[in-house]
């Protein structure tokens, strides 16, 4: 579980979970929607995985970081995305 801060944008973290629920460079999140936490907070939920080796040259770390951020960036999420299980629309 993850609770994002209070200010988090909803319809973007929304986005954001809608990708990751159907891109194959991420794992999806358990619930497709975020929760409420009793103080208001958005919550997500995601399986437990094996984190990957920061020093394993094999990975794409750099495309993952420009990915990242610019889905990080408030009014920056990318219209189309590479991969055969790109969103509809993107």
């Amino acid at each position: 579980m993850k609770e994002h801060a209070a200010r988090t944008a909803r319809t973007e973290l929304v986005t954001r979970l809608r990708l990751a629920g159907t891109h194959p460079a991420f794992v999806p999140p358990l619930v497709s929607r975020p929760l409420t936490t009793r103080d208001g907070r958005p919550l997500t939920v995601w399986p437990r995985v094996a984190v990957a080796t920061p020093t394993d040259p094999a990975l794409p770390w750099a495309e993952a970081g420009r990915l990242l951020a610019g889905l990080r960036s408030p009014g920056r999420t990318p219209r189309r995305l590479a991969g055969p299980r790109a969103p509809p629309g993107w």
